[in-house]
């Protein structure tokens, strides 16, 4: 009962509200007030404030929600072995990816593991690479899909090598490689999620050139909606762009974007037997 408590705590801080918390963790909204009031009495202490206003969590609760987190994880992966170990087609794995990863290359990965596994059931996570070693090395996910480079306390496998380009209007007069020097005259949309772009100012920031981003879109693919009507360029990666549904123009720069897409992983002792055939079959197709 502690795990399930701890799983309401969670999500409700998660989703700020109980309702939402209850729909998606199967209960009503009354049993998960019921499990946060047991838990409060169990740890002496108040994890949440309620009011008319919403929810908002408690200094204690924001003290103790990184333990909250550990013991879950910590359970899960106990679940998951206990699983595995006697059938490898079960379980879950939670893999975090940078977002263009997540247009491109998770069909590719996806297809041919569900094939073999078919019972085994998905956890995805977007954020940046930062994000992303993160969770990986607090256990939130198993593995994690991003651009080098690794922290040391993790491991890292690359799987190939990216390159980036510039996406505009199909009206945009530019039709050569752009230069280093040239950047600064140009203007940029992105987002918080388009780490490309990120990548981009720091190999034009080791120049001492700054980027002149106009625009911040809310998201990745807005960002290429914008530049698609010419609002400004947007930096991604050259398989993104093959795959693009939009009318844009690719622009390729005439200097070394090389990065490589890597998996990162904590300990191969804490990952489940699924979880090493999922990383098996990663090694196998790309490596």
């Amino acid at each position: 009962m502690g795990y399930t408590k701890y799983k309401a705590f969670l999500k409700v801080v998660e989703l700020n509200s109980f309702t939402k918390a209850g729909k998606c963790l199967g209960y009503t909204q009354s049993a998960i007030s019921q499990m946060l009031n047991s838990l409060e009495e169990e740890l002496h202490t108040t994890l949440l404030f309620r009011n008319k206003s919403g929810i908002k969590i408690t200094n204690e609760g924001i003290e103790l929600l990184p333990f909250i987190k550990e013991v879950c994880n910590s359970y899960d992966t106990l679940n998951e072995r206990a699983i595995s170990i006697n059938n490898i087609d079960k379980g879950i794995i939670k893999i975090g990816l940078v977002h263009s990863v997540a247009h491109t290359w998770l069909s590719d990965i996806m297809v041919e593991f569900r094939e073999k596994y078919p019972n085994v059931t998905y956890e995805f996570t977007l954020g940046n690479s930062k994000e992303i070693q993160d969770m990986v090395k607090n256990q939130s996910i198993d593995f994690g899909f991003m651009y080098s480079p690794v922290i040391s306390e993790l491991i890292g496998v690359k799987l190939t090598d990216e390159e980036l380009c510039l996406i505009a209007s199909p009206n945009n007069i530019l039709n050569r490689k752009i230069t280093f020097e040239e950047l600064p005259e140009l203007n940029f949309v992105c987002s918080k999620e388009n780490e490309e772009f990120t990548l981009l100012e720091e190999l034009a920031l080791k120049k001492g050139i700054r980027l002149n981003k106009v625009l911040e879109s809310p998201d990745f693919l807005s960002s290429v909606a914008m530049a698609e009507k010419d609002l400004g360029l947007t930096v991604i990666n050259k398989t993104l762009a093959k795959k693009l549904k939009y009318n844009v123009k690719v622009i390729e720069l005439a200097f070394d974007t090389k990065k490589e897409i890597i998996v990162v992983l904590n300990d191969l002792n804490r990952i489940s037997r699924t979880g090493k055939c999922f990383l098996d079959s990663l090694v196998e197709k790309y490596c």
